[in-house]
Order: structure tokens, then C-alpha cells, then sequence
């Protein structure tokens, strides 16, 4: 095999310990995983930033680059819906794509730490489902929920007090109350992930995969080390962005079938960039509409980190919804 599969070498059709990723998604993988080795390397000088340093930093990132892999949705709904007429097609896509938005926005206004628990469960499985072909891990139940915690249970872990500040701003209720509910939790969930962690080594053992386990001895302990010490919306946004976000689109040019596929450089980039400029020109409608609500005591961070997030969340639901209605069809 050529070098530069190693150490990603898990999988194929005959042996199963063998990698069939292309060379473009291993050198994601490794970029990925040395952008997060630098980050941690340089932790030490972003310690001291406050969450509200960090809400500047990564907004735009996040905004441009986070949100980017959702650009393609249209294109995807359009090869899902082929056999409509053109404006039925539109109607339903944005139709639908827009009400669920509007739902997990008000929801956020009614049940905010149910939506933040549903959102940050989504996101979980979002992540693990997405993510593991960056790195050519098992797709097992354990393995997603293992590796789909990480950028959601790193912060918690390693920032608890700012990690229980923005949670505090996204559900609208004094940080201290988020900070003893944090207290209580991270103990019980560093348990359940650390057995989770540990049964899927011994897995791996007992099947005499020894690659595979190399990989995950290398890749989880990386990102989970990563997670813990970056300030929590740093770490999110540096997984989110960096590897997330690309691998997403590295996957639905190479492994999905679609006119995606043969798409040129220029092409990606100029049907990427409109939705993605609808979703930051809603999150601008959104800052305006919520700015008359803002109190003297409301920090603008806190309205940034509302809206940004909450903007996310509504973001996430169709977004999941959509290619996981495509990646039906394709199966069926």
C-alpha cells in the first residue's frame, strides 16, 4: 500500500483492517489532526482569553467556513426532488428548510435547555456519524457516540466554568445554576466515556485489528486532548471548521452519488458561497431582530453567542434531515 495511507490503513471490501479512503481524505485526515496538534501546542496563550475574546475570534470562521458545508443542501434537495417541476421543487426545499428552521428558533424561546440538550444530543450524532470516514474508524453505535462527544465533552471537561457561562447565555438562566448542573454531570459522562472508550480497544483487540486500534489509539486521544485544553469555543470552532466542515465536503464529492461529483474547484466554490451567504444574511436579520429586545444588563456578547448558536441549531436540524433523507434513497 503506498505510504501515504499510514497510518490511516483500516478498511476494505476483503480484509477488513485495510483503508479504501482516497488520498485527498487521508491528507485531510492528517492536516486535521496536525492543525489540532499545533493548536494544542500554542493553548498555553489563549488560557487567558475570556469567552467574550472567543466569540469574536471564531464567529466569522464559524459564520464562513462552519457554515459552508451546509451550501450544498440545495443542490442536494435538488437531486432528491429531480422528477418535480423546478418551482415545486423550490417551494417545498426552501418551504420546509425555513419552517424547521423558524421551529427550533421558537423552541429555543420556549424550551431552552431541552433544545440545548436536543441540540448538543444531534450534534453528537451528527458529528460521530460524519466524521468517522475522515479517519476510516469503525462506524459502530459506540464508536459514534465515543468520537461524537468529544468536541461537546472536551469543553465541558476542560473550560466548566465558561462552558457553563454560554450555556447560561443560550437558555436564558443565571450561569451558576448551569455551572452546579455541570458539576454534577461531567463526572458521571467522563465515567460512561472513558468504559465507552475502553470497549471499543478491547473490540478491536478481541477481532485482531490492530490498525484500526492504532488509529483510534492515535486519533481520539488527539482531539479529546485538543478539546480539553483549547478554550472552549476555540476548540469548537477549530473541530467544526478544520474537520468538520471540509471532511463533510471531501465525503459528498467522492463517496455519494450526484452531479456533485463532477463538479470543478470553481464550481464547488461558486455553488457553495449563495446559500451560505443566505444562512449569514439570516443570521444579520436575526441580530437585528433580537437587538430591540436587549436589556442594559444583556452583554452583546451574550446576544452574539444567541445568535450565533441558536442560528446553528436551526441550521442543523434540515440540514440532517436532508442528507439523511438522501443517503436513504441512495440505499434503497
Amino acid at each position: 500500500m503506498n505510504s501515504l495511507a499510514t497510518p490511516f490503513e483500516l478498511q476494505t471490501l476483503n480484509t477488513p483492517d485495510i483503508d479504501i479512503r482516497s488520498h485527498r481524505r487521508i491528507l485531510h485526515a492528517r492536516i486535521s489532526l496536525g492543525v489540532l496538534f499545533f493548536v494544542v501546542l500554542i493553548s498555553p496563550w489563549m488560557h487567558s482569553w475570556s469567552i467574550e475574546a472567543q466569540l469574536k475570534a471564531v464567529v466569522l470562521p464559524i459564520a464562513l467556513l462552519g457554515v459552508l458545508h451546509g451550501g450544498a443542501d440545495p443542490w442536494v434537495a435538488r437531486a432528491l426532488l429531480s422528477d418535480w417541476k423546478p418551482v415545486h421543487r423550490i417551494l417545498l426545499t426552501y418551504g420546509a428548510y425555513i419552517g424547521l428552521m423558524t421551529l427550533v428558533l421558537i423552541s429555543w424561546s420556549v424550551l431552552p435547555v431541552a433544545t440545548l440538550i436536543g441540540f448538543m444530543l444531534v450534534s453528537l450524532w451528527h458529528f460521530g456519524r460524519q466524521d468517522l470516514d475522515t479517519f476510516g474508524l469503525p462506524n459502530w453505535p459506540l464508536t459514534t457516540l465515543v468520537y461524537g462527544s468529544l468536541p461537546i465533552l472536551g469543553p465541558m471537561l476542560g473550560f466548566t466554568e465558561q462552558t457553563a457561562l454560554l450555556f447560561g447565555w443560550l437558555v436564558m438562566q443565571p450561569n451558576h445554576s448551569m455551572l452546579a448542573w455541570l458539576h454534577e454531570l461531567n463526572p458521571l459522562l467522563l465515567t460512561l466515556w472513558l468504559v465507552g472508550f475502553g470497549m471499543l480497544v478491547l473490540r478491536l483487540a478481541g477481532e485482531g485489528r490492530y490498525r484500526a486500534m492504532r488509529e483510534l489509539l492515535i486519533t481520539i486521544p488527539l482531539i479529546f486532548a485538543a478539546m480539553l485544553v483549547l478554550p472552549p469555543l476555540i476548540a469548537f470552532a477549530a473541530y467544526f471548521c478544520v474537520l468538520h466542515s471540509l471532511g463533510h465536503l471531501l465525503e459528498m464529492s467522492e463517496s455519494r452519488q450526484g452531479p456533485w461529483r463532477h463538479w470543478t474547484h470553481r464550481q464547488w466554490l461558486l455553488r457553495l458561497w449563495p446559500a451560505t451567504g443566505g444562512a449569514v444574511a439570516l443570521g444579520l436579520i436575526g441580530w437585528w431582530i433580537l437587538a430591540p429586545a436587549a436589556t442594559p444588563e444583556m452583554l452583546f456578547q451574550e446576544h452574539l453567542a444567541r445568535v450565533l448558536f441558536w442560528g446553528l441549531a436551526a441550521l442543523t436540524v434540515p440540514h440532517i434531515l436532508l442528507h439523511g433523507l438522501w443517503h436513504q434513497r441512495r440505499t434503497d
